[in-house]
């Protein structure tokens, strides 16, 4: 996706990296514990990164499981939900991950 921190205003300072933690929460047809389940049944892994320029969401999936692993990445980035308690305890997660990046020489 063609957004990161550069495209924040001021105000949005840090939107993109919470984005990329919450999209893995959950969708309307899948929570957060499914989605989980479904991936390591389909001995697949489904994972993100924020840059500057933008934010990555890439997969690793045995062939024959490609479209089902597809589909439920399709689901959590274009049908993500946010739920604003889950959002409260993934600040506290990404604020350690920055303390964590300073700390590291």
């Amino acid at each position: 996706v063609k957004t990161g921190s550069k495209d924040e205003a001021d105000n949005e300072a840090g939107i993109s990296h919470v984005l990329e933690h919450m999209i893995f929460k959950g969708t309307p047809s899948r929570n957060y514990f499914q989605i989980s389940e479904e991936i390591d049944y389909l001995g697949s892994s489904i994972n993100a990164h924020t840059t500057k320029e933008q934010t990555v969401f890439f997969i690793n999936a045995l062939s024959e499981y490609l479209n089902e692993t597809l589909d439920i990445l399709f689901d959590i980035v274009a049908n993500s939900t946010i739920d604003k308690d889950e959002l409260e305890k993934e600040k506290d997660v990404i604020i350690e991950e920055i303390r964590m990046y300073k700390d590291s020489p």
